[in-house]
């Protein structure tokens, strides 16, 4: 049964209801929406009960003797002696509060100043059936039910922070889908715990996975932070309209070397009778190191003169840099069909890595005018990193 029907039932009010049952004296089913405010469902014993406090109210017992009639029986005789004797006392009290009205009347006062001089009696306190919860009650009630929302909603915040994060490192970014669904599977406690006040019924087990459930959403929020930060895997595009278009992260890292080695020119597409016809290749990737490692290659086919040209061109500015700075080392080199100028740091080029490295590699086949502009570097120190001209065929 609802509350309003309850309220005809009982010739209580709604407000006088909900003040008895958070005193203890009835216990009813309810649901409780997310401002704290709750939803009843009475039984039948439940409007007994209340039928049974009207009665009991009407005749002034208190709160506290109502609750004690209900699990004491026994201790009914004392607690309406008790009440007699309050009532007697009240009784009293009017006796006095008339004899003085009546004296006041007699006299004629003219204001309300002189009546109140008149009076000197103290007004006595009745029963309030529209007793208000106390607003500290339903304060604390609200904050609780705000603090439980804001628990709840903390696993999501962090792993959309810890996802925007991931993102915004990458301008290409590739999504794990694995990390995706565990992400989702770590806020079930977070989402159970949002819809656990739509329980009607309310318990001893609800209050446990209340717990349990709080629990669970506060270890989960680191888990659900790594996971969405690990939801991009790395950042790459073979894009060459992106050509040189970098991650922030790498474009500080490289500064103007990156495009003192890479040229403007590009010859990656041509186009034969209004479509494109692809002459080259491009790869970006940047993978998810804790420094940085990155490795762009660009690979087209060059004219005679402009492959001369790009020789003398790569050959100058490395000799220049080897000679400016003994950090680097200028080797030239066979690899294959493929003649390699390489500036470089680190371990010797076309070996398996262990450390840091840095390779700028300009490869070309003169036979097949092709060309290829490498760069590799990473500032990780592990052998899980190898840098991308590795993977390349070479024949």
């Amino acid at each position: 049964m609802k509350i309003k029907s309850v309220c005809e039932a009982t010739g209580l009010t709604d407000r006088a209801i909900r003040y008895y049952i958070d005193e203890g004296l009835v216990s009813p089913a309810f649901t409780e929406n997310y401002l704290g405010r709750r939803n009843f469902d009475f039984s039948e014993k439940d409007v007994d009960d209340l039928s049974l406090i009207s009665v009991f109210r009407k005749y002034g017992f208190s709160i506290f003797e109502i609750a004690e009639i209900k699990k004491r029986p026994e201790r009914i005789p004392e607690i309406v002696n008790s009440l007699i004797q309050r009532k007697s006392a009240l009784v009293s009290d009017e006796s006095v509060l008339i004899a003085s009205l009546e004296g006041a009347a007699a006299k004629r006062p003219s204001d309300a100043a002189s009546l109140a001089e008149l009076l000197r009696a103290s007004e006595l306190p009745s029963p309030d059936e529209n007793a208000k919860l106390p607003a500290v009650k339903r304060a604390l009630r609200i904050a609780h039910r705000i603090l439980i929302i804001a628990l709840a909603l903390l696993p999501l915040v962090c792993g959309l922070i810890s996802l925007n994060d991931a993102v915004s490192f990458s301008r290409y970014p590739v999504i794990r889908p694995i990390c995706i669904v565990i992400s989702l599977l770590l806020l079930t406690p977070s989402v159970i715990l949002l819809l656990l006040p739509l329980i009607k019924k309310n318990s001893r087990w609800k209050r446990t996975a209340c717990i349990i459930l709080c629990v669970l959403t506060v270890l989960s929020v680191p888990l659900v932070s790594i996971f969405s930060f690990g939801v991009v895997s790395h950042s790459e595009t073979h894009d060459y309209f992106r050509y040189l278009e970098v991650d922030e992260r790498i474009a500080g890292a490289t500064g103007n070397e990156l495009y003192k080695f890479f040229p403007t020119e590009t010859h990656f597409y041509k186009v034969v009778d209004g479509e494109r016809v692809d002459l080259g290749k491009y790869l970006y990737r940047n993978l998810p190191a804790w420094n940085y490692t990155y490795d762009i290659c660009a690979e087209w086919q060059d004219s005679n003169e402009e492959l001369d040209a790009e020789i003398e061109r790569i050959t100058q500015l490395f000799e220049a840099k080897a000679n400016e700075n003994t950090w680097w080392s200028f080797r030239r080199l066979q690899r294959g069909n493929y003649d390699c100028l390489i500036l470089y740091h680190g371990n010797e080029p076309f070996t398996a890595i262990n450390d840091s490295y840095t390779y700028y590699i300009f490869a070309y086949d003169k036979s097949g005018c092709s060309v290829r502009y490498i760069l590799c570097d990473s500032l990780e120190h592990s052998d899980e990193f190898q840098p991308y001209y590795l993977e390349l065929d070479w024949e």
